[in-house]
């Protein structure tokens, strides 16, 4: 048994892999880009904001009620599948379901042409019953790519699966303009505009904000952190949490006072190396 991502590109690479590596395997597919996927790309629900939380109810029951014909200790027979999509179709055709779409038949009619064009036709690749004593090594394989050709793909200028060689590699150096050009606007308004009222600290007019909220954010936490001296040259490191609950706020007195705390914390431990060093030496 494989399971497969939603990506057409993905899915087709694999599926021709199989034929050569596992012939006899069982395709399976994802049933969150079956379900929720698939609901967002035919289904427009335009209900007003103050029913929409009752309306969310709803989405949210159907798509459990799916998603648990791919899960264990639902359906376990073909019997009980029947049945259960028969209830489906009778609670998205009820009157509770159509008061929750404001009496929208329009949009009932959606839903039932979605859930049998574009749910039930997947049902040999998610029903759970099918493949649960079918063998597999049960092994889980992720790329970190993924998330790179994410961004590729949903960028402004993205790259499309039908591009040829040079045009997809015109298209990343534009991207990469564009992401230079981002960055540099930001630097010219960060180094424009040097104060930052929220930070204190000297390092403040000379940073971007991002460096040195990174910095205020360390700052802040030295006050969790206690050093104790286990041998001449090293020391022991502690953290605890639950003092962040009485660590006073982020404000101007709080910011020095933790700047005074850890100061006293690094004289000590100076101290206490020199005292060291002096009691080595006698």
């Amino acid at each position: 048994f494989i399971m497969k991502d939603g990506d057409p590109q993905q899915r087709n690479e694999i599926l021709r892999s199989l034929l050569s590596v596992f012939p006899n395997a069982i395709e399976g597919s994802c049933g969150w880009h079956i379900v929720d996927r698939g609901w967002h790309s035919h289904i427009r629900a335009c209900i007003a904001k103050a029913y929409r939380p009752h309306w969310n109810k709803i989405v949210k029951k159907i798509h459990t009620w799916i998603y648990s014909w791919m899960k264990p200790g639902f359906v376990e027979d073909p019997d009980e599948y029947e049945i259960s999509k028969a209830l489906l179709i009778r609670f998205i055709c009820s009157d509770v379901v159509l008061r929750a779409a404001r009496n929208n038949k329009a949009l009932i009619i959606d839903i039932l042409k979605f859930v049998r064009s574009h749910v039930f036709v997947y049902e040999q690749q998610y029903l759970f019953y099918l493949r649960k004593r079918v063998k597999h090594y049960a092994v889980a394989h992720g790329t970190q790519h993924e998330g790179t050709n994410t961004a590729l793909k949903e960028h402004s200028a993205g790259i499309k699966g039908t591009m040829n060689m040079d045009i997809a590699a015109k298209t990343i150096i534009l991207q990469s303009k564009l992401k230079v050009e981002e960055l540099n606007a930001m630097i010219y308004r960060d180094f424009s505009r040097s104060d930052k009222p929220w930070s204190i600290s000297p390092t403040s007019k000379h940073l971007l904000s991002f460096a040195e909220a990174l910095l205020k954010a360390v700052r802040e936490r030295t006050c969790l952190y206690t050093a104790r001296r286990v041998d001449k040259r090293i020391f022991e490191v502690s953290f605890t949490p639950q003092q962040a609950k009485h660590a006073p706020a982020s404000t101007a007195e709080s910011s020095q006072s933790k700047a005074c705390s850890v100061q006293l914390k690094s004289d000590e431990i100076d101290k206490q190396v020199t005292a060291g060093d002096l009691a080595t030496t006698k």
